[in-house]
């Protein structure tokens, strides 16, 4: 049961324990010691879902639980074995991207991202898309994956290309509704079926899921999150309808803007989408694809930007720094200048390195900035700089 089903429920509470409620209730209750007050419970919630939840706890207790320590994220970046020049070199290209390693929390990203800058460090071998940053190694890793295997390269066919988008929609559908495993009916409604996703568990982008025995699930969420990203930038191909809504087109506050943030996934899909729309990204996906891809999408994250920087409360606005997040994502100076043309004015919290580096990026390219306030927060230690010593010098 998810935090936004318990925050929906009325103040009605439930004291007796024997009487029949739906499930909803029951859990609103022992969460506000209302029903069976001297109880503990155990709950495991996504840093989104914390934050929901706080306003319904009664004395937490918090434990923190990470992914993999940063000795063993380098080992499995480094591929272990004899450490080669080539790995070495693309040790130190990803480990210059604090986000990219901070993304590292288990091994099937890790194993991603080290193939993806390997194959960014041998030129021929793959797609062409320059840049560290988390959106073109996921194009690197998934052009590579998608592109034809048989004798010589071409582009995507147009089944191949069918079957893309399908798994897209799947994607952008399950990101949307919080669905990240799905069963033969979500499949075939995509025309997800027979070679199609033979194909697909054999570029191990779409496997059974091994944790309840039955339907599909992407490899990891992360690429589930590109793939929905990707679903709009293919609307700029052949026509495609619209589908899912991608922003408001209003002003009316910054609470409609946010209707994006509602969780972590939509989060990450939004920084991918800025990402995919990069000059250098386009082109590889234009390559792959065989057909040009018009520019709808950009246009919309222009036309998102520019209306938060028409918002009197933009200056202040946690939304700024999400933004900044997803304009650092591009890479594009162009972009971001034209996106960044309204903002006179900007306050930013810093609570780490990241941000500071995001936030860099961005203020460089605002060509009419008159005033900037900087509140930088006690940053946590960056662990990967203590550990580079123990990382093998190229």
């Amino acid at each position: 049961m998810g935090p936004r089903a318990l925050l929906g429920q009325d103040s009605s509470l439930l004291a007796d324990w024997a009487e029949r409620q739906p499930a909803p209730v029951l859990a609103h209750s022992l969460l506000k010691k209302v029903l069976l007050p001297e109880c503990a419970l155990l709950l495991t919630v996504q840093d989104a879902g914390l934050q929901r939840l706080q306003a319904l706890l009664r004395s937490p207790r918090y434990l923190w639980v990470g992914g993999l320590s940063v000795e063993n994220r380098m080992q499995l970046l480094l591929g272990g074995g004899k450490h080669c020049r080539r790995k070495t070199c693309a040790w130190h290209a990803g480990a210059d991207h604090q986000e990219v390693l901070d993304k590292c929390q288990v091994p099937v990203v890790c194993a991603l991202v080290r193939e993806a800058l390997e194959l960014q460090g041998e030129p021929g071998k793959g797609l062409p898309v320059p840049g560290h940053t988390l959106t073109g190694l996921y194009a690197t890793f998934v052009f590579q994956r998608l592109a034809p295997k048989d004798a010589g390269w071409r582009a995507l066919s147009g089944e191949e290309r069918c079957a893309l988008k399908g798994l897209c929609r799947l994607a952008a559908d399950g990101v949307w509704n919080a669905k990240f495993v799905f069963d033969g009916d979500d499949l075939g409604v995509h025309g997800l079926q027979g070679p199609e996703l033979s194909a697909l568990q054999q570029a191990s982008i779409l496997l059974p899921d091994g944790h309840c025995g039955r339907g599909h699930a992407f490899s990891h969420l992360s690429l589930q999150e590109f793939f929905a990203a990707l679903f709009y930038v293919l609307r700029g191909v052949e026509g495609d309808g619209e589908g899912y809504p991608l922003f408001p087109q209003s002003t009316k506050s910054l609470t409609e803007l946010r209707h994006i943030d509602l969780n972590v996934q939509l989060v990450q899909m939004k920084r991918f989408l800025f990402g995919l729309v990069s000059k250098e990204v386009m082109r590889a996906l234009e390559t792959l694809l065989g057909c040009p891809v018009a520019p709808v999408a950009k246009q919309q994250l222009l036309h998102w930007i520019c209306l938060l920087g028409q918002h009197p409360a933009a200056a202040a606005s946690p939304d700024l720094l999400e933004a900044f997040y997803c304009l650092f994502e591009t890479q594009d100076d162009e972009f971001v200048r034209l996106a960044l043309n309204g903002f006179q004015e900007v306050w930013l919290q810093l609570n780490r390195p990241m941000d500071l580096t995001v936030s860099s990026f961005c203020l460089r390219r605002c060509q009419h900035l008159r005033k900037v306030r900087l509140d930088v927060r006690g940053t946590p230690k960056d662990e990967f700089a203590e550990a580079w010593f123990g990382a093998p010098q190229g």
